[in-house]
């Protein structure tokens, strides 16, 4: 329980102790899509109360008005309620619970748990970070900055390329470590190892955003998560290159201080740099394929386009997760027999599973629902190497492949509408759909065949399965 409270002051940087008792509903809310400014709604026995907060960027003079303004508003000798907190990596949206444990919607950057009448008072003090925050991680990074003598506009300059690029996502890699952890560890997941998960999972994150910042160079993409692209601010246009290589090296910098003494933490570099390594030679081999000047689909193929999403997205967004969990619950990479080194069980189903992700991609691109994905697809226009594309031209005829060469990847709505005509006419549609169909039927089968080789792995597995079956989004 003191554990617990630690985590929820740290969240907000305050240095104070408190008691509660009340019957208490708390919502955390993003209130813009922009901005990185969020809402704690504290309603207390009927009485609304609340303040706007940075819970990436902590301001101490929006923590002191949380300490004010807030908090206050729950003491009170009503039934108590105890506010228990747990760091729940990187997440963004909306929470809200009145007794019990409550599920996320959308999550946010902490969960917050109401227990109505357990336990003692909570009572603790600190005024320090959670060691695996985001927070924690950027007051490490510029500590480290002055290691080698960076000025305070250069260490400011490192943090806001960090806050920009890392949040707004859906932080669904990283918190597939933490998820990993805890389905290995079951109740053995000590709040130590939980803290490495977290940070682990950070680093993929900030693998994610060094990704990120160089794809949108590459493809001249204007926005990212809703916000312009890192280069396309002002100020920043190529320099943004040289950012993201700080973005990646100091993936390196949090590994040395958090993990040199674990016995694994050889295991970490090598997997993080042949895991860059692949990525970027999918990316390569992307860009290659399918220049958005130069149409020639000619260089399409099936073989082409799995090396590309296996390379591309699969090994560093499915295996990647996985492999870190492995490595800090103490699984070995040693074994030489394939059918018992867990590292390539998991890779054997993960990366086909990554792969149908990507696949799925590319299908609702066209196909998905613009309320739900929250974009229209591009992939027509933009010269893509897609999975649907592949397809139509292994059953386009001669005239239908004629049109495709004139019309595909140009960037008129009339080109776009006459390349859908012609997925329509090749029912591309079902095609996919039997895709689908058959490719969940052998991932679901080989996670079942895991059972008998350990339970919580096949758990791991499986979990990364539940989320993409028949997904719409």
């Amino acid at each position: 329980m003191v554990q617990s409270i630690k985590w929820a002051v740290g969240l907000l940087g305050l240095g104070f102790m408190y008691s509660v008792q009340s019957k208490v509903d708390i919502s955390l809310k993003r209130t813009g899509d922009a901005a990185l400014e969020h809402r704690i709604a504290i309603n207390v026995d009927g009485v609304d109360s609340g303040i706007l907060l940075q819970p990436y960027v902590v301001d101490q003079n929006i923590a002191k008005d949380a300490v004010e303004n807030v908090f206050p508003a729950i003491e009170g000798n009503k039934p108590r309620t105890d506010i228990r907190s747990a760091t729940r990596y990187g997440k963004t949206g909306v929470i809200t619970s009145t007794s019990g444990v409550q599920a996320l919607k959308g999550g946010a950057s902490a969960w917050i748990e109401i227990a109505s009448g357990a336990g003692q008072p909570v009572e603790e003090e600190t005024n320090t970070y959670p060691i695996a925050s985001l927070e924690k991680l950027l007051e490490f990074v510029e500590q480290d900055m002055k290691l080698f003598e960076a000025t305070p506009e250069m260490i400011d300059r490192v943090k806001h390329v960090v806050s920009y690029n890392i949040q707004g996502g859906k932080m669904n890699r990283g918190l597939a470590v933490v998820e990993s952890v805890e389905l290995l560890m079951g109740d053995q997941c000590t709040p130590e190892i939980k803290e490495k998960a977290i940070i682990l999972g950070w680093c993929v994150e900030w693998l994610q955003a060094f990704f990120l910042i160089a794809d949108d160079i590459m493809d001249d993409s204007p926005m990212r998560r809703g916000n312009p692209s890192w280069f396309k601010n002002p100020g920043i246009g190529m320099i943004a290159i040289n950012d993201s290589f700080i973005m990646e090296a100091l993936i390196y910098r949090i590994l040395k201080r958090y993990f040199r003494d674990q016995p694994y933490y050889l295991d970490l570099l090598e997997l993080f740099l042949e895991v860059s390594y692949q990525t970027e030679l999918g990316q390569m081999v992307d860009l290659i394929t399918a220049p958005e000047d130069s149409v020639d689909l000619s260089r399409f193929s099936l073989d082409k386009h799995t090396f590309i999403v296996k390379y591309k997205t699969a090994f560093y967004s499915f295996y990647l997760p996985v492999a870190l969990a492995f490595h800090v619950c103490g699984f070995k990479s040693t074994e030489t027999d394939p059918k018992k080194n867990v590292f390539e069980i998991a890779k054997s189903i993960l990366v086909p599973m990554g792969i149908y992700f990507q696949v799925q991609d590319d299908y609702i691109d066209l196909y998905g629902d613009p309320s739900l994905t929250g974009k229209i697809g591009t992939d027509i226009k933009d010269n893509k190497c897609s999975w649907l594309i592949i397809m139509a031209l292994s059953k386009a005829s001669e005239q239908q492949r004629q049109l495709l060469d004139t019309h595909y990847g140009r960037k008129s709505d009339a080109d776009e509408q006459v390349v859908k005509q012609i997925y329509k006419e090749l029912d591309v549609n079902s095609i996919f759909v039997n895709y689908s169909q058959k490719t969940e039927l052998e991932l679901s089968t080989l996670i079942e065949n895991t059972k008998s080789f350990d339970p919580k792995v096949s758990a791991v597995l499986n979990n990364f399965f539940s989320k993409i079956s028949n997904r719409k989004k």
